[in-house]
């Protein structure tokens, strides 16, 4: 292919990557806020664990085991530990999430005004918005996600032409459209 006198040549990918990443996509399309979700409490768990264990150890050394004996303590300060990161975990991502957002809203509101107060309004406001739908907004970005890489491997079959361009962006939004409708019926559902 050539774009103003450079060849780009793209190598043909190994078909064991494509259907993985076709199966990945259509997982991410329609389960995708579930999982993400799940990691999010994983990694909250895993880090509020190791942070329980370094608190009780440290505890058990300065202070003592209270009479219930250095295992009972250290098993008592895991599963807290767990339990108070799995739910931070969650949180903070919903919060990392809407300050993306609200980072976005800035920069695009700073093109328009240099007003602080103005700036620190828009800001507020689409972040407590995308707090307000955050399961909504996970489930959107995570079908996206999925309809775009399945979108990914008809372009590698199609070619980097027109025609691939166009299949790449008609399935991202239309597997992207049918995968988050289908996260948030199922969200209703459930909760």
């Amino acid at each position: 292919m050539n774009f103003s006198g450079f060849d780009v040549s793209v190598p043909d990918p190994d078909p064991v990557i494509l259907l993985l990443m076709l199966v990945l996509g259509l997982v991410m399309a329609f389960f995708g806020a579930k999982i993400i979700r799940t990691l999010a409490m994983a990694i909250g768990a895993f880090i509020g664990l190791v942070l329980a264990l370094y608190i009780s150890v440290w505890f058990l050394d300065t202070i003592g085991n209270l009479g219930l004996g250095n295992t009972l303590c250290i098993l008592i300060a895991a599963v807290i530990g767990m339990i108070v990161g799995a739910l931070l975990g969650e949180g903070i991502l919903h919060y990392m999430i809407a300050a993306f957002f609200a980072q976005i809203a800035l920069s695009v509101a700073s093109l328009f005004t240099e007003n602080l107060l103005v700036l620190l309004i828009v800001g507020l406001v689409v972040f407590l918005l995308v707090l307000f739908i955050i399961e909504e907004v996970l489930a959107v970005i995570t079908a996206l996600f999925g309809g775009a890489l399945v979108g990914q491997v008809a372009l590698f079959a199609l070619g980097a032409g027109t025609a691939g361009v166009i299949a790449l962006l008609a399935i991202t939004v239309i597997l992207g459209g049918i995968g988050a409708s289908y996260q948030m019926q199922q969200e209703r559902s459930s909760g």
